[in-house]
């Protein structure tokens, strides 16, 4: 590996780790909108971000947030410098991570990853994998004529930001259901919902989306309902949730799409 000439824990999200993970996860793939929209907390004072510089470059950096249930972080946007891949560096950025979780007092620490390879040598295991759900109306269905209520998310001053994917989200109201849907290059994503999986559908209806996709946990019930109602569910294997625990007695919730890092 080549030489890192400095390794630093920092409150917050620095302009080198924001410019590095802004291209990492944006520019490169084609997406985002703005630093700001999509990681709106990243100057929160729990934050933390490991840096790896060389001569004052930033080659190398992963975020670390605390998760909604207490002692746990959740770690994101971990990246390495195109020039500087295959190198050593993200074993390296890790082990930096693993001791900022155990420093802050976290007792176990979350990740979501679709190359789970990359993290079990930094003593990650995974615990479940998600699964990816393309949602159609029936042909036959008409479109639901309920009136909905509809407003942007989200909300200025909250802790949650558009998902990388996304460009735009928002919220469809009913008095039966609520559905906060992002709008990305795949259409609608489902990100959080109340109510029954049929109200909520039909909220989805009435905003004019006859097709969107959700993120489910392997035992939620969601998808089968939807499909017992006469709608169309295409499932394919999502992203694999890994955890590393400081405790191994300790058990941790899942984080629901929504509030994840």
């Amino acid at each position: 590996m080549s030489a890192v000439s400095s390794l630093q824990i920092e409150q917050g999200v620095s302009s080198g780790a924001r410019d590095l993970i802004w291209q990492s996860f944006f520019v490169d793939a084609g997406r985002g909108t703005t630093f700001e929209r999509h990681l709106p907390w990243y100057r929160n004072v729990n934050v933390r971000t490991a840096v790896l510089l060389d001569d004052g470059k930033v080659i190398a950096t992963a975020v670390m947030r605390p998760a909604p249930q207490a002692g746990i972080a959740m770690i994101g946007y971990v990246c390495v410098d195109r020039s500087r891949r295959g190198q050593g560096i993200g074993r390296t950025l890790m082990e930096a991570m693993n001791n900022a979780v155990g420093e802050q007092g976290f007792l176990a620490a979350l990740l979501w990853t679709t190359k789970p390879e990359v993290y079990t040598g930094s003593g990650y295991a995974i615990v479940s994998r998600d699964r990816f759900v393309l949602v159609r109306s029936p042909a036959s269905r008409a479109v639901d004529q309920e009136s909905i209520l509809v407003q942007n998310w989200p909300d200025a001053g909250v802790a949650n930001g558009l998902p990388a994917f996304a460009t735009s989200a928002s919220r469809y109201s009913s008095d039966r259901a609520m559905a906060v849907c992002a709008r990305g290059m795949r259409g609608i994503t489902l990100l959080d919902w109340e109510g029954k999986p049929g109200d909520v559908a039909a909220v989805l209806s009435a905003a004019g989306h006859a097709e969107w996709s959700v993120n489910l946990t392997a035992a939620d019930p969601f998808a089968a309902e939807l499909s017992s109602r006469g709608y169309i569910a295409v499932e394919s294997p999502g992203a694999f949730t890994m955890v590393r625990c400081q405790d191994a007695n300790f058990i941790p919730h899942n984080v629901s799409q929504i509030d994840r890092i």
